[in-house]
């Protein structure tokens, strides 16, 4: 048949033949080869992955070309036109059977060769608009569209994607979050989010202009359409959803261990990968699911990176790119061809210098946008005589203060590296108390200033409650569990500490509050706290207040009674209460009706507003953006003087 002769090679030995000699001359193997198909089969063995055949089709459209050369010849022959020669039987079977050993090896090749991987050449700042908290960025390769805080409001605006000025669309009174863009690009899908509730509405908003619509009854936290238009997949808790494209006809895909969040559709519509997140143990991880709900399975298990996050298929499947650590870009190979396989591989696109987040590929592979963060903040306390913000401790890039019990000592935590300091209320006398890996969130002061609690988070591990001196020393756990604990609170005579313990992952959003006993070591739950976290007790002993699961409800329990009762309930996120010095009534930011301080005071049900903050950009850490008090009840907060902004990464060997 003239086919190649590998006798008696094991698989093995085939793949040592190809891939580390030289290949033999076909002609060497059998004289009768044509010339033609020898240049076929060397063009299938070369080594140079640019100079190879690229796809199977070219090898069919040259096979082909060779049947029809070869059939001309025989046709000449038998009419006599020609001399006669010798001809060997070069049939089309035979021409079959040499190609198809060719597309064989040629495959053997393509799979085993290294790939040449996207290399990201150059970065090209694409907005310049200044706007806080962007997120949700999405592109049709003319236009970029994102979220952001724009004077209060969460807007959707889109920019040029060759840079320009921002526009906003006419979202901003709803409070609409961006989640996917049709095919299209002739809809947005919007979540409606209230307070830290995580179940929205979804929404479609139409571009360039007119009026959104809302999508079925369900809720969920975010969502995403089908390429096909046919389908919308949407996560609420640890629960996967598929719906009609209008949120109609919904039912359960999955239900995993773990809170999910960005998902995303393959472009044939086959697959939804998306991130689970185990908020105990402080880890991030991709997993993927046939749209019927089979073969679920994590992407990379073993991973180095225990946060893994957020990622988005290239326009023609052939890569995924997403978030790695905090803040660096990788993707992965897919398998798109005949001889394509995924690679299994994660390679990495970005090595700083800005924190990236939310790779969003363009349709033609050649940039990958991302939000491009470089974080930092300044400190700053309320002058009520100049009636403003000015600087605290120099405008040091730090917050979370707590000051302790004689006024002379403070604690931060420094912004972005999330390392405990404590000094004088000066700045003097400062000293280091963790250190990293490590992060460190939340200190409290003991009553009699000898001890500081904290929140610590550690990589692949739950965050816990540790104590550590204010001299200085190793910090330790409070408590021997690996179970998620948070909102470190002591009562005012010393002898117990409050903190919300999150029970298992199933349970994230409805966390519960406890009690440990210093002198016994012992914990026990808070009667009718489910639900409740960020506990706070009253300087005078007689209150703990905490908040509900979305924010807005300001819950109060009274120790002589024994009962907790509703407080305070505000349209929006009440953020970091704190109780004043005289235990008459807790002070919060919100940032409605205007941004700012507001105080509710004692047997009252509304707040009013204590201090306003106007435009001034407070900083959005670990726990949102965080506000406190010092002082005599001095307002403090971290001015943000971040830089965020949408960046392309410039490819070179396009996605």
């Amino acid at each position: 048949t003239g086919v190649l002769p590998f006798r008696g090679d094991t698989t093995a030995n085939l793949y040592e033949s190809i891939l580390h000699r030289a290949p033999v001359a076909p002609v060497r193997l059998n004289p009768e080869v044509p010339a033609e198909l020898e240049r076929i089969i060397n063009k299938a063995l070369e080594k140079d992955r640019e100079l190879r055949y690229q796809a199977a089709s070219e090898i069919r459209a040259d096979l082909k070309r060779l049947k029809r050369d070869t059939d001309s010849r025989n046709s000449i022959i038998a009419t006599g036109t020609l001399p006669a020669v010798r001809h060997r039987g070069w049939t089309w079977k035979a021409l079959t059977a040499a190609v198809l050993f060719v597309m064989i090896i040629a495959g053997i090749i393509l799979v085993e060769s290294p790939a040449k991987v996207p290399v990201v050449t150059g970065v090209t700042q694409i907005t310049r608009d200044g706007m806080a908290y962007k997120t949700g960025l999405l592109t049709d390769g003319t236009r970029i569209y994102f979220s952001a805080v724009k004077d209060k409001y969460l807007v959707i605006a889109q920019a040029s994607a060759n840079a320009g000025d921002t526009a906003l669309l006419n979202t901003q009174a709803m409070g609409l979050y961006a989640a996917d863009l049709s095919a299209d690009g002739s809809e947005i899908l919007a979540v409606k989010h209230s307070g830290t509730d995580l179940a929205g509405e979804f929404w479609a908003v139409p571009l360039p202009t007119g009026t959104p619509r809302k999508l079925g009854n369900d809720m969920g936290k975010t969502a995403v359409w089908s390429r096909d238009g046919q389908w919308m997949v949407y996560v609420r808790g640890t629960d996967l959803f598929v719906a009609r494209r209008d949120g109609s006809g919904s039912r359960k895909i999955v239900t995993i261990d773990g809170q999910l969040q960005a998902p995303a559709f393959s472009p044939d519509g086959k697959l939804i990968r998306f991130t689970k997140r185990q908020a105990t143990a402080n880890v991030m991880s991709l997993w993927e699911v046939r749209l019927n709900g089979t073969e679920l399975r994590e992407l990379f298990p073993g991973f180095s990176e225990s946060q893994v996050c957020c990622g988005k298929w290239s326009h023609d499947g052939k890569y995924f790119v997403f978030r790695v650590g905090s803040g660096e870009i990788w993707a992965t190979r897919e398998a798109a061809g005949m001889f394509d396989r995924a690679s299994g591989k994660p390679f990495q696109l970005t090595t700083g210098p800005l924190a990236y987040f939310t790779p969003t590929p363009s349709p033609d592979g050649k940039r990958v946008y991302v939000i491009g963060q470089q974080m930092r903040g300044e400190l700053q306390k309320y002058n009520p005589k100049l009636n403003q913000f000015e600087p605290l401790l120099g405008g040091i890039s730090a917050g979370e203060l707590d000051f302790s019990p004689d006024g002379k000592w403070v604690t931060y935590i420094s912004l972005p590296d999330q390392i405990l300091f404590r000094s004088r209320t000066d700045g003097s006398d400062k000293i280091q108390l963790t250190f990293p890996p490590l992060r460190a969130s939340l200190p409290k002061w003991s009553p009699d200033g000898k001890q500081i609690a904290f929140t610590g988070i550690r990589k692949g591990k739950s965050s816990k409650v540790f104590l550590v001196s204010a001299q200085g020393g190793v910090p330790m756990e409070l408590l021997p569990e690996e179970i998620g604990e948070v909102d470190v609170n002591w009562s005012p005579d010393g002898k117990r500490i409050a903190f919300g313990r999150i029970a298992n992952v199933a349970d994230v959003l409805t966390p519960s509050l406890q009690l440990v006993d210093l002198a016994t070591c012992t914990v026990s739950a808070m009667p009718g706290s489910d639900g409740f976290f960020s506990p706070h007790w009253s300087p005078d002993g007689r209150y703990l207040a905490a908040l509900s699961t979305d924010s807005r409800t300001l819950m109060l329990f009274d120790w002589q009674t024994g009962k907790w009762s509703q407080w305070l309930t505000e349209p929006d996120a009440i953020s970091f209460p704190r109780w004043s010095a005289n235990s008459k009534s807790m002070i919060f930011s919100s940032m409605y009706p205007e941004p700012g301080f507001r105080r509710i005071r004692l047997g009252q049900t509304k707040s009013e507003l204590f201090v306003r903050t106007g435009d001034l950009k407070i900083y959005h850490g670990i726990w949102g953006a965080w506000t406190g008090l010092g002082p005599n009840d001095t307002p403090t907060l971290v001015r943000d003087i971040s830089s965020e902004e949408i960046y392309a990464l410039e490819l070179q060997n396009p996605l």
